[in-house]
């Protein structure tokens, strides 16, 4: 059994996600989000959707994912890491380039360290598929925080998407995005509400935070059990 979630877009998928009652969160999840390209969050709620078009512009997507300085990305330092001398994104790209029907298209963010300091990323892979001239993405979380971490690790994984597609696009012209999913093993639904802005703020720079330099500090320090 399995919570399943469709939607059109990542606000969408944030609304049926917020209504708690509706799942049985001892479940995992299942979320499919068809549109990868609407920029439609809530800009109230989420302070970190001023930088939301960063994801969708590819004039601004390497900057955003190389720099050591943002905390907004996810997991950006084990996703590009490279190997002699080319990153992850390179070598998973050729593959797909190299047979287009392909189910081999995967990254994996574990390293062997992991297993032995027993903290593994809560994202654990990401497999690329071309299905119908679209490029689709499928994720696999070993946990993820409904609230913040969920919006804010989804935009990260659309502009990672998008880096895909580009390479993609140096050979086949006509691919086009297509749809994200994520499997969430264990949806965790924090009270938000409860936080004050202090603790919101920690909260928030913990989310936005855990593969860059500081932000493993940050969770070492305050998250780590």
């Amino acid at each position: 059994m399995i919570n399943e979630i469709n939607s059109n877009t990542l606000s969408d998928a944030i609304v049926k996600l917020e209504n708690k009652s509706q799942y049985n969160i001892k479940l995992p999840f299942l979320i499919t989000i068809k549109d990868v390209n609407k920029r439609d969050l809530n800009k109230e709620k989420y302070s970190f959707s001023n930088i939301t078009d960063d994801f969708f512009d590819d004039n601004k997507l390497d900057n955003r994912w190389n720099s050591s300085k943002d905390w907004y990305l996810s997991y950006s330092r084990r996703l590009l890491r490279k190997i002699k001398n080319k990153t992850m994104l390179y070598y998973a790209a050729k593959i797909l380039i190299e047979d287009k029907k392909t189910r081999r298209c995967v990254i994996n963010t574990n390293i062997d360290q992991d297993i032995i300091n027993g903290f593994c990323p809560a994202l654990s892979l990401v497999q690329f598929k071309i299905v119908n001239n679209k490029l689709e993405m499928y994720t696999y979380w070993r946990s993820q925080e409904a609230i913040i971490a969920f919006p804010l690790n989804t935009l990260c994984m659309f502009s990672y998407q998008r880096k895909m597609l580009s390479k993609i696009n140096q050979k086949y012209k006509n691919i086009k995005l297509g749809k994200y999913t994520a499997f969430v093993n264990e949806m965790q639904y924090d009270d938000w509400c409860k936080y004050n802005d202090i603790e919101k703020e920690k909260k928030f720079k913990f989310y936005c935070s855990i593969i860059d330099y500081r932000g493993e500090v940050e969770y070492d320090k305050n998250y780590k059990r």
